[in-house]
């Protein structure tokens, strides 16, 4: 295994990111419609804007073969103006987060974290996040937000995480973003994860907790995320309370980024 890292700069390495994105998604997790991406690509126009930052991992072991990608999205004031948003995240396509107004925070939208199942094992993704981090900070950003999947797409399993989150002191004590949006499944269940299982045996999925581990806090109740025909919560990290060992890792990846670039 050779890892690089880069930012996807090139019509031909965005490509890559959408690709990835694609099979992780679609054909590895099975959450998109595949009627909606005959192009086997999943991107929308939130990649187009100059504010968005894609970011590529390639195993150049034997031949170029793109991994692993996630997307830094940076407020635009032209996309808040023209959906009437306070940031022009995609975040705020289904939450308000009037409550982030006047406070002094900064956040900087993550989205679309995905790796091959093959290098799920790999250091990949922790150095993506680590490089996406220490890019955010470099911007002047002080907080991310990201969706994150409940891994479930029954609306009552993802409450019973969050009421799990309470339990466990994982709810930001002051932040709270509203549903802008209510939607429902029609479709019968295909993710559910508790069925069957008794509230004491309710666990975080296994990307919840590794966000739980990194230092984020739940600032939503679950809401049914269409785009993804899954359960999901608004999160947030202060990018400077980061999970110590974990941050360390990080730095690491974005000094080995920084120096590679040069």
């Amino acid at each position: 295994m050779n890892l690089e890292f880069k930012i996807a700069r090139s019509r031909e390495e965005l490509e890559h990111c959408f690709g990835v994105r694609y099979e992780v998604f679609a054909e590895q997790c099975g959450y998109l419609d595949l009627s909606r991406f005959p192009d086997r690509k999943e991107s929308d126009e939130m990649d187009l804007l100059e504010t968005t930052t894609n970011l590529l991992a390639i195993d150049n072991a034997s031949h170029v073969k793109p991994i692993a990608t996630m997307r830094v999205l940076q407020p635009n004031k032209c996309v808040a103006e023209s959906r009437n948003t306070i940031f022009g995240l995609p975040s705020e396509e289904y939450f308000d987060l009037i409550e982030l107004k006047d406070t002094g925070i900064l956040p900087v939208d993550f989205a679309r974290s995905s790796v091959l199942k093959e290098y799920q094992a790999s250091p990949a993704i922790v150095n993506l996040w680590g490089i996406a981090i220490h890019y955010a900070l470099s911007k002047g950003y002080t907080h991310l937000l990201t969706i994150a999947n409940a891994e479930t797409d029954d609306i009552n399993e993802a409450k019973m995480i969050y009421t799990l989150a309470k339990d466990k002191g994982l709810v930001h004590p002051s932040i709270k973003a509203y549903a802008k949006k209510i939607c429902t499944r029609e479709e019968p269940y295909e993710h559910r994860i508790f069925e069957g299982k008794k509230e004491s045996e309710i666990i975080f999925p296994y990307a919840m907790n590794i966000y739980n581990k990194i230092g984020t806090r739940f600032i939503s109740e679950p809401v049914y995320y269409y785009d993804f025909r899954m359960c999901a919560f608004l999160i947030m990290l202060d990018l400077k309370n980061i999970n110590k060992p974990l941050n360390q890792l990080f730095e690491r990846a974005w000094k080995n980024f920084i120096k590679k670039s040069q």
